[in-house]
């Protein structure tokens, strides 16, 4: 569930687009994942909350604070 290319994108992507696609899908990891999934993304996603770019530290920080709805589920799978 946590794909070390994703989380690749999320820290050194080159389009900032698909920086924050990745970060938005560490969401689920960051509550759907295992116990230790689940710590290695709320590292990185603590990281991303403070990078230079605040579209980038935006997008980390409600990634590692937003639960995921039971509707937002419901609508990926």
């Amino acid at each position: 569930m946590a794909d070390p290319a994703r989380v690749h994108r999320a820290n050194a992507g080159p389009d900032r687009r698909f920086r924050c696609e990745a970060i938005l899908r560490l969401n689920l990891v960051r509550f759907l994942g295992t116990p230790a999934q689940q710590e290695m993304v709320l590292k990185v996603l603590d990281t991303l909350a403070a990078d230079h770019d605040p579209i980038i530290a935006a997008n980390a920080r409600w990634s590692r604070d937003t639960k995921p709805s039971e509707e937002s589920l419901k609508q990926l799978t």
